[in-house]
């Protein structure tokens, strides 16, 4: 997530990003034991809103019009997700599904 955030940071051209998107990211986590899992869940669970909060921001200021400031831009971008265990996944690896939008 952060490696997207610093690509649309560093973009001189038009925006990644249209809204709608959607993101399906599969998140591999180290598995030991059933602790682990829900220890590396809890951590990735508080850790994910910021990152996907610098990706919007990001997207916001790739998408700056003149004269409009990206920041006012990232407060009409809405994202929401859900993490998910699939079962074709693994038992360590869980699922990540953001929609990006605009308000």
């Amino acid at each position: 997530l952060e490696a997207v955030a610093e690509e649309l940071r560093c973009r001189k051209e038009k925006s990644l990003l249209t809204f709608p998107s959607v993101f399906v990211l599969t998140i591999k986590f180290p598995y030991k034991t059933e602790e682990s899992l829900r220890r590396n869940l809890a951590w990735a669970s508080e850790q994910i809103p910021a990152c996907l909060r610098r990706i919007v921001d990001a997207a916001a200021s790739s998408m700056m019009d003149e004269g409009t400031c990206g920041n006012d831009l990232s407060a009409h971008i809405a994202v929401t997700y859900s993490i998910v265990h699939l079962h074709a996944n693994s038992e360590s690896e869980r699922t990540l599904i953001a929609v990006f939008n605009e308000l």
